[in-house]
């Protein structure tokens, strides 16, 4: 819209999603909580190694990225997986207690929030993520400024200590954030309809030819 495109032209469509596990993840039972994506700067996987030290919680990374060799280095607590196939980081997070999406940029929607919501994981995340808000009305997880060391630090240890919000969180999580995404099959359907609804709009309707 700021570019000049009408608001009648913009079409919203979530991203399709997969989720991680088919049921819910007892995340109330976990206690490792879990970042999974690029370990580069904009990302922030150094705000959330740093907070998971101050709340005292334990952390895995599951990514690879230019802060990998740093991170080793300055937080030899934190598990770190490297890159992994799908399944793989399916098998990983079924052991979490919480994903944390730490971005220092505003994200536009972060898919790894919906793949966790959608498995039954809590979210903390970035208050300028473009889902924060509809998570936290959710209650299946907690916005923060990712950057700002004791508020981060503190919605972790607050997940961490509190089984029944944990529980209450996840299952929030796993029944009421369908509407954040689509399958892939809906999202394909959603798109067609989508074409279908532009051309209709912008090639005149045939004249009937006299008879």
């Amino acid at each position: 819209m700021r570019g000049g495109v009408p608001d009648s032209a913009i079409f919203n469509l979530p991203n399709p999603i997969q989720p991680w596990s088919e049921t819910r993840i007892s995340a109330e039972r976990n206690s490792v909580f879990v970042y999974v994506g690029r370990l580069s700067h904009e990302k922030g996987p150094d705000l959330v190694a740093r907070a998971a030290r101050a709340a005292g919680v334990r952390l895995r990374m599951i990514g690879d990225g230019p802060l990998l060799t740093s991170l080793q280095r300055d937080y030899p607590e934190v598990t770190f997986c490297g890159r992994q196939p799908a399944e793989v980081v399916a098998r990983l997070v079924r052991e979490a207690r919480a994903l944390v999406m730490p971005s220092r940029l505003p994200e536009p929607y972060g898919l790894v929030a919906g793949e966790a919501l959608w498995s039954g994981l809590p979210v903390i995340l970035t208050d300028q993520a473009l889902l924060a808000a509809d998570i936290v009305a959710r209650e299946a997880g907690l916005a923060c400024d990712p950057r700002d060391e004791a508020e981060l630090a503190g919605a972790m240890a607050r997940l961490a200590g509190d089984d029944g919000l944990t529980e209450r969180m996840s299952r929030n999580a796993f029944s009421r954030t369908a509407d954040l995404g689509h399958t892939t099959e809906s999202w394909t359907d959603a798109l067609l309809d989508a074409y279908a609804a532009a051309l209709t709009e912008a090639v005149p309707a045939r004249v009937a030819a006299p008879s």
